[in-house]
This record gives structure tokens, C-alpha cells and sequence, in this order.
């Protein structure tokens, strides 16, 4: 059987334009998640640009939870705890989640399945659909498999 090994934060992919757009303030309800869209994001201590840096994020798909916003800005929260505001320019709606450690992905939603490629923590995929409660049909590094929930951090929680 054929296997790949999808390298830490997936290269860039092709976005759909609506999935990418910018988060405005009338869509979300915190606390919400989408990803960070732009190639450069700065992570802020507030709502502003008089508000320092904290952290440059350069992981675009990068998964956030946004808790706040406050006009333009979004207080997110990253995968690692880390925590301030983005300017809802460099966010979109588009459903990533991290790998939290190295783990499979699967031709099926099941421990016998075959493997489709091994998947390093840290590594960026895309979520397909909603979560079941024990596994998500996600893309990553251009294979569609299922990856176990319990070993990403996103937007996972069966709805």
C-alpha cells in the first residue's frame, strides 16, 4: 500500500474565494472558529494598531477561535494558547484544524482501516464536514481520509 508522510503546516493550497473571505462582524457569534488567511498575520495585546505585537504569525490556515470582537478586531485564540486580536482582514471562515501529535489518516472512519499517510503533529488539514464523534473527513497534503478527533485542535466538537 502507498503511503506519504504530510510535512509539518501543509504547503499553501488553493483557496475558494468564500471561504477565504475576510470575517465581518455581523457573521460570527463568539465563541466561533475560522483560520488565519493572510501570509503575515500580527497577533496584537488589543483591539488596534496602537496595541503592540505580541507574536507574527507567517502559517497561513492556521486554525483560531475567536472569543471577542470589537469593530474590526477579533480576539483569537491559537492552537498553542497563545491569545490577543486580529484585524478581521487576516482571518476567513475557511474549517482547518493542527494536528496536536503525529497520527494517521485513514481510508475510513475506523482504527482497521487502511492508512492513507502519516500525518506529523503540527501539520495544518482541512476539515471536510462536521465531526463525528470519533472521527473527521479531512484533506490534507492532497489525500481525503479520516483523521482520529481526539488528535486535532479546531473546530472538532460533533455538532
Amino acid at each position: 500500500m502507498k503511503r506519504a508522510t504530510i510535512p509539518l503546516l501543509v504547503g499553501a493550497m488553493l483557496l475558494h474565494p468564500v471561504l477565504t473571505a475576510p470575517i465581518a462582524a455581523a457573521q460570527e457569534v463568539a465563541p466561533a472558529w475560522g483560520s488565519i488567511a493572510a501570509s503575515r498575520a500580527h497577533l496584537r495585546a488589543g483591539p488596534g494598531k496602537r496595541f503592540p505585537i505580541e507574536w507574527v504569525f507567517t502559517a497561513p490556515s492556521l486554525p483560531v477561535m475567536i472569543t471577542d470582537r470589537h469593530d474590526n478586531w477579533r480576539a483569537v485564540t491559537l492552537p498553542h494558547g497563545e491569545s490577543g486580536w486580529m484585524h478581521h482582514s487576516l482571518l476567513s471562515w475557511r474549517r482547518t484544524a493542527l494536528a496536536e501529535k503525529n497520527t494517521v489518516l485513514r481510508r475510513r472512519p475506523s482504527e482497521n482501516s487502511g492508512v492513507l499517510a502519516e500525518v506529523r503533529a503540527g501539520a495544518v488539514v482541512d476539515l471536510l464536514d462536521t465531526c463525528g464523534a470519533t472521527w473527521c473527513r479531512v484533506t490534507a497534503g492532497g489525500w481525503k481520509g479520516y483523521i482520529a478527533r481526539t488528535t486535532l485542535w479546531g473546530p472538532t466538537d460533533p455538532e
